[in-house]
């Protein structure tokens, strides 16, 4: 079910009302007439539950443009992701399809070839987003919309760390057969974008000194500095007993990189398969099972 307000005002007012009034709560897309300020529309997310467990949520992402908006939160209890989407268009779906990428990648457009309007069953023709407007958001909300009659289908993209982690790691996948030691700086640098985007988009000012260069990822020990400062997190103990096979691997990294795969004597270092097996189920055990849930608590990723 979609409902219907002819003011921003009208649908904060009912809001709450909505949510309570029934045990079954599901809808998440509303029509308004009048979009509301950026500020309003973020101070609804106090008024929102959990779909899932009733309990307050806390706000992750927003977007809000001339046409629509999605809010993003996570439950501070469960942690389950949920999203709202608002738009001043008519749209008869009640869903929202998320879309785990950025709209920039090239790889985007494709993903829409084959898909039919839900009122005409016309094929829609692709999708137009403003790229430029993305900057560190991490999601997107933006329309289908078929060129026949004009039906929106309500799309958010989700552009969250974790993407560039595991293109990174597909990456490693993709050579590891024909050289372990692209593999091994694939592997090396899902890690270092995994920690870089984690922080960058926690706010402006971070990605500013990623952008000026005043942070370095590629140190691990340094990135654990960062960690500790503004996230309050020490990367070594959540890796425990990973962490010093992390730091020999970026080692290992920057001798393929910047000593041609030599150590500091000349000597050939040893990156065979069982090595890149072990670095490879380090990081990923790291990034997945341990820091990402950290992160995730902190409305991060």
């Amino acid at each position: 079910m979609i409902r219907g307000f002819h003011t921003f005002d009208e649908l904060r007012i009912r809001f709450p009302e909505l949510q309570s009034s029934s045990e079954t709560w599901e809808e998440n897309v509303f029509v308004c007439v009048t979009l509301p300020s950026k500020e309003e529309f973020v101070e609804l997310h106090r008024c929102y539950q959990c779909l899932k467990c009733r309990n307050k949520v806390s706000l992750v992402a927003f977007d809000l443009n001339e046409n629509c908006g999605a809010l993003m939160v996570r439950c501070i209890s469960c942690f389950e992701d949920q999203f709202l989407f608002i738009t001043k268009d008519h749209t008869t779906s009640p869903d929202i399809c998320i879309f785990q990428m950025a709209p920039k990648l090239k790889t985007t457009q494709p993903l829409f070839d084959g898909f039919k309007c839900p009122s005409c069953q016309k094929p829609f023709q692709g999708i137009t987003v403003d790229t430029t407007a993305y900057d560190i958001k991490t999601i997107i909300a933006t329309h289908l919309r078929c060129n026949n009659c004009g039906e929106c289908m309500n799309i958010v993209f989700w552009d969250h760390p974790g993407n560039y982690f595991q293109y990174s790691i597909k990456m490693g996948d993709c050579v590891r057969r024909v050289s372990p030691f692209a593999a091994l700086v694939f592997y090396v640098s899902a890690l270092e974008n995994y920690l870089q985007k984690a922080f960058l988009s926690a706010s402006s000012f971070n990605k500013y000194l990623v952008q000026k260069k005043r942070v370095n990822f590629q140190n691990l020990r340094e990135a654990n500095e960062l960690f500790k400062e503004y996230f309050n997190l020490n990367l070594a103990q959540i890796a425990g007993s990973y962490w010093q096979i992390m730091i020999d691997a970026v080692k290992k990294r920057n001798m393929i990189v910047h000593n041609a795969g030599h150590d500091k004597d000349f000597n050939l270092i040893n990156v065979d398969d069982t090595v890149i097996k072990e670095v490879r189920k380090t990081i990923c055990t790291f990034v997945d099972s341990a820091l990402r849930p950290e992160l995730r608590k902190k409305y991060i990723d």
